[in-house]
């Protein structure tokens, strides 16, 4: 596979271990949405990395008890986004 398949499989990967984190909390992607008054696509796109939302990203990592810079390691997070 390519470096874009595999990065594109990494996000892929993560992305469903997030959702099946919340959803074994019973928290959907519409709950997240809803709770944070966004919509259901920006929450997806958000978590698959194809546009960022420091809010998105702290409201899910929060419910996962985590931090943003567990569940996206790749990703650049300024000092303090987790808090």
């Amino acid at each position: 596979p390519s470096i874009m398949e595999r990065k594109t499989a990494t996000f892929d990967i993560r992305n469903e271990q997030i959702k099946l984190g919340l959803k074994a909390k019973g928290i959907l992607l519409s709950d997240v949405a809803k709770k944070l008054n966004v919509t259901p696509g920006l929450v997806s796109g958000a978590l698959l990395g194809r546009f960022r939302s420091a809010r998105v990203e702290i409201a899910v990592a929060n419910l996962l008890d985590t931090t943003p810079e567990e569940l996206w390691p790749d990703r650049i997070h300024k000092k303090g986004d987790s808090q």
